[in-house]
């Protein structure tokens, strides 16, 4: 498969689960002590092309191979506090609403060409 086709599955898997992650934010602004988390991504996505290996040493037979390809992660942080409510709550609101359209608008655009992906490749079949 085409890698822009494997990254786009990805980036739109991540954007749902971020998704997720913020609706329960949201859904919890006003349960006591809660801290709003947000998930990070987006530096995955801003490597380098080549693929970058991470040397190791293999001490032991029963070891992994001694060069493992470099893959970033995505980490799940707590969110910024802008404000504590008096019950301890570290939810903001408004700024988990801006960042939940902000992430409905990358899946969107990430779905968008994925599409147009999938239109060339049809093309390309029908030899046009």
């Amino acid at each position: 498969m085409d890698k822009v086709i494997n990254e786009l599955g990805l980036y739109l898997s991540l954007c749902k689960l971020r998704h997720e992650i913020i609706a329960g934010n949201i859904a919890n602004a006003e349960t006591p002590f809660y801290r709003a988390f947000d998930l990070v991504f987006k530096d995955m996505f801003d490597q380098n092309p080549n693929i970058r290996f991470v040397q190791m040493r293999v001490t032991n037979s029963r070891h992994i191979s001694a060069n493992s390809p470099f893959s970033p992660s995505p980490k799940l942080i707590p969110a910024p506090v802008f404000t504590v409510g008096k019950d301890q709550n570290r939810v903001d609101l408004e700024y988990q609403i801006s960042q939940l359209a902000e992430n409905t608008m990358n899946y969107e655009i990430a779905t968008q060409l994925l599409a147009k992906k999938f239109e060339e490749i049809k093309l390309a079949i029908e030899g046009r």
